[in-house]
């Protein structure tokens, strides 16, 4: 008689950081502990306005001994444009990658286009997401411009109003593809429950809690079923702060 594998993995707990969004210089902190595996990863940050050009600069570290270097623009003469660029360091190994972005929004589209580059590979990315009615229609398509292959390439069409989602993603490199649908629903106005199905054999189930205007609470379980008796599951939970902002503040 054979029996089902139960795998139970305990989650991590997540806190972080974020100073005042309305001074010029920005701090900002992490950290991620994964108790089952007993590792601490964290990270510090600091985002540098200058005033009046609509240019960032931002310095990060890792405790995985790597620094980065962003150079954030928002276009003054065409709303909606931002730029991005990215230099990423590992101290030790002196390994490094750049990579690139420019995002465009207004009221209908939004579209992002990344450049990823390092000695061994070269990525891009493009995505968008139209607003039709009540729907949003997405699409993700991945190139590995060496070889040219699609990586990573989906569509998604989410209903606004019942927040229902549904995504297909295939890889050129690989045989077979994916579907998906998720829901998210309010119980109340701080309770909201989100699920997800697919056809990899995995099921995904969220729930999130307002504790406060700051605090927030979740507790995520992920299945993974082979056959009826021989399972996979993953449970965690995390806990988020953000600062509020001052125009959201009771006086």
């Amino acid at each position: 008689m054979r029996w089902g594998k139960f795998v139970p993995k305990t989650g991590s707990l997540n806190i972080s950081y974020l100073s005042s969004p309305e001074s010029y210089l920005k701090l900002e902190s992490g950290m991620h502990h994964a108790i089952l595996d007993n590792v601490v990863k964290g990270y510090m940050a600091g985002t540098y306005t200058i005033p009046d050009q609509n240019i960032a600069i931002k310095e990060s570290w890792n405790t995985d001994n790597s620094i980065t270097t962003s150079m954030i623009v928002k276009d003054r003469f065409m709303p909606g444009l931002t730029l991005k660029g990215d230099y990423k360091q590992w101290v030790h190994s002196k390994k490094s990658n750049m990579e690139f972005s420019a995002k465009y929004a207004n009221d209908f589209i939004a579209a992002d286009a990344r450049l990823h580059c390092s000695l061994s590979s070269m990525k891009s990315e493009l995505s968008a997401v139209w607003k039709i009615d009540n729907w949003l229609l997405g699409c993700q398509l991945g190139i590995d411009l060496p070889t040219m292959n699609m990586t990573n390439t989906n569509i998604m069409l989410v209903n606004e109003r019942m927040k229902l989602a549904s995504s297909a993603v295939w890889n050129s490199e690989q045989p077979g593809s994916t579907f998906s649908v998720g829901m998210e629903c309010k119980l109340t106005p701080e309770t909201t429950v989100q699920t997800k199905v697919a056809t990899n054999n995995e099921f995904s189930f969220t729930i999130t809690q307002q504790l406060s205007s700051a605090l927030k609470l979740g507790v995520y379980s992920k299945f993974k079923f082979s056959n009826f008796l021989d399972s996979q599951q993953q449970i965690g939970f995390g806990i988020s702060y953000e600062q509020p902002h001052s125009c959201c503040r009771k006086e």
